[in-house]
């Protein structure tokens, strides 16, 4: 299985990838459009040539044997067609030049990859710098340029390691993403021992979640808003683990899961609760199966009366 974010690691697609890619460059056109009519011979070519690492073709692992290819045939001096003799020599040649084109690009692809590779090993209990895997995953990034984002987050901790090359990382719980990085991924971390305020992060934290996977801290405020059909109770939320930066405005549908801090936040402001907020709030309350079927129909008589506490969609004491 692949790393998260590090296809390198799935070497063997990775490289039959590239060996095309230099097979087709070296065969196709100027205008590119034969390049469909060389897949074949190239597939050819790579199942029956034989591996640095197990000495053997495709073919011979899998059928015990090379395949009986046109070129390999000795065709006789007095072949009655001529036709069938150039097309066997040319078969034969192609393939060879072909063969050579894999082989020089395998030495030139491992030569370049064998330079770029940092031979890096880490701890559990390490503490390293994690690459973003996409600034554009991260709600904090709308409208921001991902080009002038950070690059590494952290520090955070090594769990275990996984394999050779890769590590899992003790994640924030609102990061929804594989905890498996490629070692290429991480840098290690180097806290600055003269002046620890520069250790503290300055940024906002990544949010790699949907709003309605994060946890709920605290509701900060509320208000009304209109659509085309109806008007909506929204609550200011702080989220835990969030600065005060992230707070967003959600819609009670989104806030199921933290009935008690909405319910709390009723009982703190009700005695600045007009009438008619209340009676939104009875709604939202029972949006959130918070009322009885009884209580839930009990109206408002005038603008004047006090509302009850079952009415607000609050606790009776």
């Amino acid at each position: 299985m692949s790393s998260s974010y590090h296809p390198q690691s799935d070497g063997q697609t990775e490289r039959f990838n590239s060996m095309l890619e230099e097979y087709l460059r070296h065969f196709v056109r100027g205008t590119q459009k034969d390049w469909v009519k060389l897949l074949d011979v190239a597939q050819l070519c790579f199942n029956a040539q034989k591996s640095s690492s197990t000495n053997k073709s495709a073919f011979e692992i899998v059928t015990g044997q090379q395949p009986l290819l046109p070129h390999t045939l000795d065709s006789p001096q007095g072949v009655r067609s001529p036709l069938a003799r150039s097309f066997s020599q040319e078969w034969k040649q192609n393939v060879e030049i072909a063969r050579s084109c894999l082989e020089k690009a395998q030495k030139r692809m491992k030569k370049y990859a064998d330079n770029n590779r940092r031979f890096v090993e880490f701890n559990a209990g390490d503490l390293v710098m994690v690459k973003v895997p996409d600034p554009r995953l991260s709600k904090s990034s709308r409208g921001r340029d991902p080009r002038l984002m950070q690059k590494y987050v952290g520090p955070l901790p090594i769990i275990k390691r996984i394999g050779t090359v890769a590590y899992k990382i003790e994640l924030p719980s609102w990061w929804k993403i594989h905890s498996v990085f490629h070692v290429s991924q991480l840098k290690k971390y180097s806290a600055d021992k003269e002046d620890a305020a520069r250790n503290q992060p300055s940024r906002p934290q990544l949010e790699l979640t949907k709003t309605k996977e994060k946890v709920a801290e605290a509701i900060l405020n509320h208000r009304v808003t209109s659509t085309a059909k109806r008007t909506h109770n929204e609550y200011l939320v702080k989220w835990k683990g969030c600065s005060s930066e992230e707070n967003t405005w959600e819609r009670v549908t989104n806030l199921k899961a933290f009935l008690p801090l909405v319910e709390a936040y009723h009982a703190s402001h009700a005695p600045r609760t007009s009438p008619s907020q209340v009676g939104r709030m009875s709604r939202d309350a029972r949006t959130l199966g918070t009322l009885d079927a009884h209580s839930a129909t009990q109206p408002l008589n005038s603008a004047d009366q006090q509302p009850s506490p079952t009415d607000a969609g609050l606790p009776q004491s």
